[in-house]
């Protein structure tokens, strides 16, 4: 064998185990939903739209109203929101986004939402703050200016979850910055 076969042989084995690792090791990279369902695999799993929604993505200043029936959707004791996030949702952070470069004296608060139940393993001092500063961030990738945005957390006990799921554990309050200034 030459070498140039050799190189080839132990590409095709890197691959090979590579997947195997993926597929065998990885236990959240697959969607649950295709590794309780193999029968799926070749059907579209759609999200469910609920009506329980705990907080939608609605926020208004008395001038400018957003309302939107969609939110971000963490995982219990997770920091991180569910990706991909709906096209509502998308539009709607425009739109906000918009509002915000064109008022630049306005302010949005994101107000994550925890359980005592859920275990805080950020480094921030309670998982609501974590999960806001994780929508903050994504607002910010949107193009949202940073210095108008502000993160809070709140201890919710009465907040459920639906399947393995909280619905919208984050909410939003539309402020003046000469509000946010005051003692």
């Amino acid at each position: 064998m030459s070498n140039k076969n050799l190189y080839l042989l132990g590409i095709v084995a890197v691959i090979a185990i590579g997947t195997w690792m993926y597929l065998n090791l990885c236990s959240g990279c697959l969607n649950e939903t295709n590794q309780e369902s193999p029968q799926l695999e070749n059907s579209v799993v759609l999200k469910q739209s609920s009506n329980k929604l705990a907080y939608p993505f609605a926020l208004s200043d008395g001038s400018f109203t957003l309302n939107i029936t969609d939110n971000f959707d963490f995982r219990p004791s997770n920091p991180t929101f569910l990706m991909p996030i709906s096209k509502d949702l998308k539009d709607g952070i425009e739109t906000l986004r918009n509002y915000l470069i064109a008022n630049d004296s306005s302010v949005v608060n994101i107000i994550g939402h925890f359980t005592p139940k859920e275990e805080n393993t950020t480094s921030y001092s309670n998982l609501g703050l974590a999960r806001a500063q994780s929508v903050k961030n994504h607002f910010i990738i949107s193009g949202i200016p940073s210095d108008q945005i502000k993160v809070l957390g709140k201890l919710d006990e009465e907040m459920e979850k639906e399947g393995n799921v909280y619905l919208g554990a984050v909410s939003y309050a539309l402020i003046w910055k000469q509000e946010q200034e005051k003692p």
